[in-house]
């Protein structure tokens, strides 16, 4: 006899930290087969935002700060569209604050409660009061409160640092954005203007070349 059981399907809107980070969750919980994971988002990349400062800065490659979605989720078919909305009726959920510290475990929780309703786990609440904040202000200087206790100056750099470095996924951004911290400890900032590369005028009309 054939099965007629519809195959298992795990649909993702939007493919941030909150999307991306659910997806590679659920990717290390569900054995091979157990579900099709779909993931959709506009563009087939996510953005560190966290790091986008220092990218427009110039410590930072800009592309390093981009991470290709279907390079970092193996196991998910990622399909670029758009999602107008997903409306719940009747619900109004309280929201946490659109950090990413709070999507990243918010997607560890939302991948292990749906892998709980395939059968592998039991599902669990969100509660996460933060860490704290911080924020690189310039080169090697950043300022923040962690755990509730305050950091400045070389201390704070290096904390921001390190936190985001063990939050970017991949170890193929890690390596490329140590490296830009690297280089940039070492050297002094590149500064030039990138407003037109890649973008450039319009050639002349034929009338206006006469």
């Amino acid at each position: 006899m054939t099965s007629t059981t519809s195959p298992k399907r795990v649909l993702v809107l939007g493919g941030g930290s909150g999307g991306m980070y659910t997806a590679r969750r659920l990717e290390r919980r569900l054995p091979q087969g157990e579900a099709e994971i779909v993931l959709i988002n506009p563009e087939n990349y996510m953005l560190y935002t966290p790091l986008l400062p220092e990218a427009a800065a110039g410590t930072i490659e800009p592309r390093h700060v981009v991470v290709p979605l279907r390079q970092a989720l193996r196991r998910t078919r990622v399909r670029v569209g758009d999602v107008a909305a997903v409306p719940i009726a009747g619900r109004k959920p309280g929201t946490a604050p659109p950090t990413a510290q709070h999507a990243l475990r918010q997607a560890r929780v939302c991948a292990d409660n749906l892998a709980a309703t395939l059968g592998h786990g039991q599902p669990r609440s969100f509660a996460f009061a933060g860490l704290g904040l911080l924020v690189n202000l310039s080169e090697h200087y950043g300022v923040g409160k962690v755990l509730g206790m305050p950091v400045s100056g070389l201390l704070g750099w290096l904390v921001t640092c390190t936190y985001h470095w063990f939050a970017l996924p991949t170890w193929t951004r890690r390596l490329r954005v140590g490296l830009d911290w690297a280089v940039a400890a070492a050297f002094p900032r590149d500064v030039a203007e990138l407003g037109t590369l890649g973008h450039p005028e319009p050639l002349p009309s034929p009338e206006r070349r006469d």
